[in-house]
């Protein structure tokens, strides 16, 4: 197929010089990438980070001077938002609103940016606009951001401080909400701080609460010493076996502590005393256990302030 080359050239220049000038700076005016490399070129890199903390806290580091950014849900306001040294303003609230769910239009001629939920005509991520161009107010309908934005501001601002002057626009508006969200912000804070100091002091009480149950608890428990079985209330218990019975005396007195070694015991008794089968004895406590078996015998103990223990016949005590 042959191809007249000029004849191509020369309908290339026609079709440009049927574009206006107008035409094609309204052309320009309509291609968000246009207005990001501009905006981008006049505002630079960000020179410093930020930390993570609700963007509506991070506007005045992360906005050029003289934009300003209102949002249409208080869920967006308080999306944390955070950027490194480097970064484009713009690319961090397209990163943002793509994270969030959120549509972040950019207006160029007001240096406004309105902040609201992403929707069929509103994909999350920045979209770039000029309110004045008629293109723009049809597809992108800025007017209707702006008025979501209002309304939203001064029924949150009313809701926090129960009136509203009819006079504030919208930016001192929601100047005065921001600094309400972030008084409200700090009385939760100290109130989960009060929450946490009295869930602490709770657990300490408890944890004081389970200690003293638990040695109750052990304090409960009998003590077992050989033969000799010792309860919380005082009552002795002795498993006596078949065989003799001094020593069985003798195993009583120093497991209940009434002597700290067999010489505090002296036997007078007779050395072949023997106890006849295996029994439990209990009694109110080791003087009452003492003396029951001992009586069995015609024997009685007597216990000096010394220490000492003398075991005799009951005529001789």
């Amino acid at each position: 197929m042959n191809v007249n080359l000029k004849s191509i050239a020369l309908g290339a220049i026609l079709l440009t010089a049927a574009i206006s000038s107008s035409a094609q700076e309204q052309l320009l005016v309509d291609s968000p990438f246009v207005h990001e490399r501009s905006m981008v070129a006049e505002t630079g890199e960000m020179v410093t980070g930020a930390e993570v903390t609700p963007i509506y806290k991070q506007m005045v580091g992360l906005l050029p001077k003289g934009w300003n950014m209102v949002f249409t849900e208080q869920r967006l306001a308080l999306a944390p938002v955070v950027w490194t040294k480097g970064e484009q303003w713009t690319t961090v609230l397209d990163e943002w609103g793509r994270r969030y769910g959120a549509n972040v239009m950019i207006d160029g001629e007001r240096q406004q940016i309105v902040v609201s939920p992403e929707q069929d005509m509103r994909p999350k991520g920045t979209a770039f606009v000029y309110s004045g161009n008629e293109l723009h107010q049809e597809l992108y309908n800025p007017a209707e951001r702006y008025a979501e934005a209002e309304i939203y501001v001064m029924e949150r601002l009313k809701g926090l401080q129960g009136t509203v002057n009819d006079a504030v626009n919208l930016h001192q508006a929601q100047a005065q909400l921001f600094g309400l969200m972030a008084q409200v912000e700090e009385r939760e804070k100290e109130q989960a701080e009060l929450a946490k100091l009295h869930a602490r002091k709770l657990a300490k009480k408890k944890a004081k609460a389970l200690a003293a149950e638990r040695e109750v608890a052990i304090a409960s428990q009998p003590v077992k010493r050989g033969p000799v079985t010792i309860y919380h209330d005082g009552r002795i218990e002795i498993a006596l076996t078949k065989g003799l019975l001094k020593p069985q005396i003798e195993a009583l007195l120093i497991n209940t502590d009434l002597i700290k070694s067999p010489d505090e015991m002296i036997w007078r008794a007779s050395e072949v005393y023997r106890w006849a089968n295996d029994y439990t004895l209990n009694a109110e406590s080791a003087k009452h256990v003492l003396g029951r078996v001992l009586s069995a015998y015609g024997l009685a103990a007597r216990i000096k302030q010394n220490g000492i223990v003398t075991i005799d016949q009951k005529e001789r005590i």
